[in-house]
């Protein structure tokens, strides 16, 4: 998702891991939880879901996702180049 804050020339990007039924499902939580104090929101060309994969068992070992309401997204240390 890009979308530009207020007084910042620079458009700013946010990415998300979405756990939904239906890709339109994904999108929809996408944009009500990325980038939502920004300006001019928009999914950045993307005409669809990147991937969609079913997960149900990998290997013999099944997947189970468990809600946490009180839980928060993870937030990158750094990004780009490293400084030496």
């Amino acid at each position: 998702m890009g979308g530009y804050r207020p007084g910042v020339l620079a458009e700013e990007h946010e990415f998300g891991f979405f756990v939904a039924s239906s890709a339109a499902e994904a999108k929809n939580k996408a944009r009500d939880s990325l980038l939502t104090r920004h300006e001019n929101q928009h999914p950045d060309a993307v005409r669809e879901v990147d991937q969609c994969l079913l997960l149900k068992e990998f290997n013999g070992y099944y997947i189970h996702l468990t809600p946490k309401p009180e839980g928060k997204p993870p937030h990158a240390v750094w990004q780009g180049a490293e400084w030496i």
